[in-house]
């Protein structure tokens, strides 16, 4: 089942699949990451995620700080099933403009 996040990074919110969460599974096959500022915009957003089982000095990155500028989706499709009993799935973005718009799908 997929999921489909739209994801402003203004919200503060950044669990993508919580620890435990009913109805999903950390049996992933692929990340869609997409930057939905228009093509003619120069805010690029870096973006991390990563798996948190609570403890900050344990998280184990996916990826890290990678760029995706404007109007460009990323995908990630290896390496990305988890234990969901004990991480949950993470996002963070450093924004380059005052919000970020994301959307993300998870397969």
């Amino acid at each position: 089942m997929a999921k489909y996040i739209k994801f402003d990074a203004s919200s503060g919110s950044n669990v993508l699949i919580g620890k435990n969460e009913s109805q999903q599974t950390g049996n992933i096959s692929k990340i869609s990451i997409c930057n939905e500022r228009p093509n003619n915009s120069t805010d690029t957003s870096l973006v991390s995620i990563f798996l948190h089982d609570g403890n900050t000095d344990n998280d184990i990155y996916i990826i890290q700080q990678v760029d995706i500028p404007p109007a460009v989706t990323l995908v990630l499709e290896d390496n990305l099933s988890f234990n969901i009993s004990k991480y949950s799935l993470r996002i963070n973005v450093i924004a380059s403009g005052v919000s970020e718009q994301l959307s993300i799908i998870i397969k």
